[in-house]
């Protein structure tokens, strides 16, 4: 598995706790668990690394919607490359859904280093407070 779950013990105050989860992409396909559209959709996961010889990753199912706190770490522009296939933008970042009745709300903190974003159509990354 490459979930790696560390709990930060004894060094916050007792009413404090951190859960740090890594998810490794572990496939260039644009589908399937540990994809990293799969990875994005974990919930559990608060950071995603690649592993060797993965790129590009080219997106075949529209943009990647990132929805909460995430870090996004590839291995360095030539060696992580995530390809819009031309059809659509690469991330879509603090778009509000609606899930089970309730709208996400608050602010979102993303940060992307290490990868090359290429042929996004309307744009590679969209940013959005708006719930409309």
């Amino acid at each position: 598995m490459f979930c790696v779950a560390v709990l930060a013990l004894g060094l916050l105050p007792a009413s404090t706790s951190v859960l740090a989860v890594n998810c490794t992409v572990a496939t260039n396909a644009d589908s399937g668990t540990t994809s990293l559209r799969g990875r994005i959709a974990d919930g559990t996961c608060t950071s995603i690394d690649f592993q060797d010889g993965l790129s590009p990753i080219v997106l075949t199912s529209g943009p990647l919607v990132i929805n909460r706190n995430l870090t996004i770490t590839g291995q360095g522009p030539a060696e992580t490359i995530i390809d819009g296939n031309n059809s659509s933008r690469i991330f879509n970042v603090g778009v509000n859904l609606v899930n089970f009745g309730c709208q996400s709300i608050g602010n979102v903190t993303v940060s992307i280093s290490g990868v090359k974003v290429r042929n996004g159509n309307t744009g590679n990354i969209s940013f959005s407070n708006d719930p409309g």
